[in-house]
């Protein structure tokens, strides 16, 4: 019987393409990507997406017998996007644009005596991000600068 199944895919550091829209993240925020390389029969879209589909039924599945069916859904999901970390680096430097950015639009312009380790920001679909994992395995990924 199969019990679990562990792929065996090696994650080599990308790019991924931000889904969906977030008013506000700070360090461990969970952002929801889409990785070209882990996903490419899956296709792209801006906004998150679920989709499923019927499976046939288990005695056409499995040869156990009946008092020994496992049991599971009838029903298997499928989405567009991987949900990964965003590290404190990646925050510090989307915050510190977004700061300049506020302070370049002051008149006269602002100027900044300091830089936050970390702010909320907002970041939108469709941006490009790095995404990294210390294993080199798609878990544990997070986003870098």
């Amino acid at each position: 019987m199969l019990t679990s199944i562990n792929p065996r895919i090696k994650f080599t550091d990308g790019k991924a393409t931000i889904v969906g829209s977030y008013g506000s993240i700070t360090k461990s925020s969970k952002i929801k990507v889409h990785i070209p390389t882990l996903m490419s029969e899956i296709p792209m879209s801006k906004y998150p997406s679920f989709s499923s589909e019927m499976l046939g039924i288990p005695e056409q599945i499995f040869v156990n017998q009946k008092k020994s069916m496992p049991k599971f859904s009838a029903s298997i999901g499928t989405q567009n996007f991987i949900t990964v970390d965003s590290s404190e680096a990646f925050v510090t430097q989307e915050s510190n644009k977004e700061m300049k950015r506020i302070a370049d639009a002051m008149i006269p312009p602002h100027y900044i005596e300091f830089l936050p380790l970390s702010a909320p920001l907002s970041i939108g679909p469709g941006q490009e991000v790095l995404v990294k994992s210390d294993t080199n395995y798609p878990v544990n990924m997070y986003i870098q600068t």
